[in-house]
């Protein structure tokens, strides 16, 4: 629907470039918030579409123009605003034409929370999904004395009583800043795990409370023992930017931190369960840090002469030049006339080594070779580099296998050596002076 609706919207410039008609008034609409997204035409000199989001003060960027105040401005004073910036520069600006393509909201989350920051939600949200964007809070936060700042003013608001009672929360606005207090322990619990303090009998007896980077995030009811692994599904399942490896479980009685990715990947069952009866329980799924692969996910291994080497997530098999370019593309010193492929699978492993410089130039079937998750590409460099990155490739079984060829290699050296050292000492033990 979106291609459509840009391929509208450039034979719409197009013929204004051509026939120079004025365009059609838009809708104003909501007044324009940071974090809303617009789609920005510019004819340069043909249309070129630019995607922007709304920053903190209001403005967005305008091409290799500068930037554009356009908070509080509805959508078409906007594109007005954009038509008499542009003028200066550019000879036809009745083909600049401002779009809204969402109305989320920029709110800045701090404090006891996953990941610190601006954050976008939608209008109509309220603090506890603001909070869940920022990655759920941290065990121990205080949700009953949440600060929300506006305008130069705070206000405080409980979460918990949301979570708990169904209690009502102000709807956000754009330029709202929420902090997350860390609860404090209790007097003279010395080294002990802090108390949560609303784990109350009436509020969580017989509930778990699933937090963090989970699909539904709330509190479920339970009639069984659960397993941090169960209580999750409770919650719809993680969702993709979660990290099972570091699940924190807690109770009134203790604080325990589970690795699930290690029993998904077929390690050893966790022994932390949820008993029935003992009070209520939160189970917080964190966000995994900024830059890290899902070690759950599908994955290729694109390694040697490209720009960004390293474990590139797939959705699954994809042609050999496509892996190659989630991998920012081969480096000017790649050798593309020697592209590996390893692939395992059923006990053994297959290298295939592709002519790839070859097919650029002529075509042929290595066009139609797919790579799978779990393979690994490794384009070909110059002998002088390869022995810098070596180190890079150990944990993949050809490389292993090479090393174990040379190291062969280097022990029969050895061994010749120490015959020759031999033979050379026996014949002078035989030639007596």
């Amino acid at each position: 629907m979106r291609a459509m609706a840009r391929g509208a919207r450039w034979a719409l410039c197009w013929a204004l470039v051509c026939v120079g008609m004025p365009a059609v008034a838009q809708q104003g609409g909501a007044p324009i918030e940071a974090g809303n997204k617009l789609l920005l035409v510019i004819p340069d000199p043909q249309p070129r579409e630019y995607d922007v989001e709304v920053d903190r003060n209001g403005e967005i960027p305008i091409g290799r123009y500068g930037r554009l105040k356009v908070g509080g401005l509805a959508v078409d004073e906007a594109e007005k605003a954009a038509r008499e910036a542009l003028g200066k520069y550019i000879r036809n600006t009745t083909a600049v034409t401002l779009t809204r393509l969402d109305q989320k909201r920029l709110v800045y989350v701090t404090g006891h929370v996953g990941k610190s920051g601006f954050t976008r939600i939608e209008p109509g949200e309220t603090v506890w999904e603001a909070i869940q964007s920022a990655g759920g809070p941290k065990p121990g936060a205080d949700l009953e004395r949440v600060v929300l700042a506006r305008d130069g003013k705070e206000q405080v608001v409980s979460v918990r009583a949301f979570l708990t009672e169904r209690a009502p929360l102000p709807e956000l606005e754009a330029g709202d800043t929420i902090f997350v207090a860390a609860e404090t322990t209790e007097p003279g619990a010395g080294g002990a795990a802090p108390r949560i303090e609303f784990l109350t009998e009436e509020a969580l007896q017989d509930k778990v409370f699933v937090i963090g980077a989970v699909r539904n995030p709330g509190l479920f009811e339970r009639s069984e023992v659960l397993t941090p692994l169960t209580a999750i599904g409770l919650a719809g399942g993680p969702d993709k930017d979660a990290d099972l490896s570091s699940v924190r479980v807690l109770t009134r009685q203790r604080s325990d931190l589970v690795n699930l990715t290690r029993f998904l990947l077929g390690g050893p069952a966790p022994e932390v369960t949820i008993p029935k009866g003992g009070g209520g329980a939160i189970v917080f799924v964190p966000g995994r840090p900024a830059g890290t692969v899902d070690p759950l996910s599908q994955q290729i291994h694109v390694l040697g002469g490209v720009t960004q080497p390293g474990p590139k997530v797939t959705p699954g098999s994809l042609p050999l030049l496509d892996a190659i370019g989630l991998a920012g593309g081969p480096t000017a010193e790649a050798d593309m006339t020697e592209v590996k492929v390893v692939h395992k699978g059923g006990g053994f492993t297959l290298v295939t080594t592709y002519d790839v410089e070859a097919f650029l130039d002529e075509g042929g079937l290595v066009g139609q070779v797919e790579v799978h998750p779990g393979d690994t590409v490794h384009v070909g460099r110059p002998a002088y580099e390869v022995w810098d990155n070596v180190l890079k490739f150990v944990s993949d079984i050809a490389i292993i296998s090479a090393a174990v060829v040379i190291f062969v290699s280097l022990a029969e050296d050895d061994t010749n050596n120490a015959a020759a050292v031999g033979a050379g000492s026996n014949a002078g033990e035989g030639a007596t002076p």
